[in-house]
Formats: structure tokens, sequence, C-alpha cells
């Protein structure tokens, strides 16, 4: 996996908190641009050439075919926030994540494929309207930080 160290845990939770949010305002139509610190941090990580999973789409797991076809490189990591027994996958023992960076450690997998682009609208159907695909920050288990994106519990799923 590519270097992807950055300055500050904190830096990349607010880089990822203004991502989500003018990517949500864009599918709502609504003009808006990201702060130059937030560019920046997107330029150096790329964060749409990483995909964090934690359940189904992990090596060995159920649905990991709908991934195996990538190219890429494969780490151990982990995110934090909640997992709950919500979601499509939950019956079938893979709970839903709600990303909150104070929230517990969980467990994951992340995957580096300059790929990934081409096939976000072919994750995004599988996953389902339960799930919304957000930018989040991970940790490597060789201490690596990064962003990238993971598919966690849509707001409208949890209530």
């Amino acid at each position: 996996m590519p270097q992807q160290n950055f300055s500050s845990l904190d830096e990349l939770i607010e880089a990822a908190t203004e991502l989500n949010r003018v990517r949500y305002a864009i599918s709502l139509g609504v003009s808006t641009k990201l702060s130059q610190s937030t560019l920046r941090v997107v330029d150096v990580l790329t964060p749409d050439h990483y995909l964090i999973v934690y359940g189904s789409l992990a090596p060995g797991q159920s649905n990991h075919h709908e991934l195996s076809h990538l190219e890429g490189t494969w780490v151990k990591g982990h995110i934090n926030g909640y997992v709950k027994q919500i979601g499509w996958g939950a019956n079938l023992g893979y709970p839903g994540l709600s990303w909150d960076q104070n929230g517990p450690r969980v467990e994951a997998s992340i995957l580096h494929s300059t790929g990934l682009h081409q096939h976000w609208n072919k994750l995004d159907e599988f996953e389902g309207h339960e799930y919304n695909r957000m930018i989040i920050p991970f940790i490597a288990d060789d201490n690596q930080t990064g962003l990238g994106h993971a598919y966690c519990l849509h707001d409208s799923t949890e209530k």
C-alpha cells in the first residue's frame, strides 16, 4: 500500500467530514466547494483509491466475489464506529457500521486499487439504499493513516 501517513488524525477527520458534507450537498444539486486544506488532503491521499470493508466484502467472506476481480493490495487495519445489527447483512451475520471517530475500534480490511473509481456505481448498487458510501479515516496495522470509502449505515436505516 502506498505511503498514506498524514500530519494529524484530526486533520483527516476534518477532511472526511467536509468531503461527506460536500458530496451530500452535490447529490442534492447544491453547488459547493472544498476548502484548500481538504483539497490538499485529497490530492495527497487519493481516497478514491481505497475501500475499507468490515464485513461480507472482505477477503474470505461471502461477498468478496464482488471485489475479487479488482487488481490491488489488501492490508488489515481498523476504523472507528459502532457495529449495529441493522441493514440487509445483519441477518447474514454482517452488521452495519455507524461511523463515529470517537467510537470503538472496528477491525477492517483496506483495499488499495487505482481502478476502484470505475466500480463505485456497481458497489453502490450492490450495497443498496440502506448503506451510504462515506469517506472515513483508517489506520492500517503498520500505523499508516489515510482516508478511504466505506459503506456505513444510512441515517434513515438507523432509525
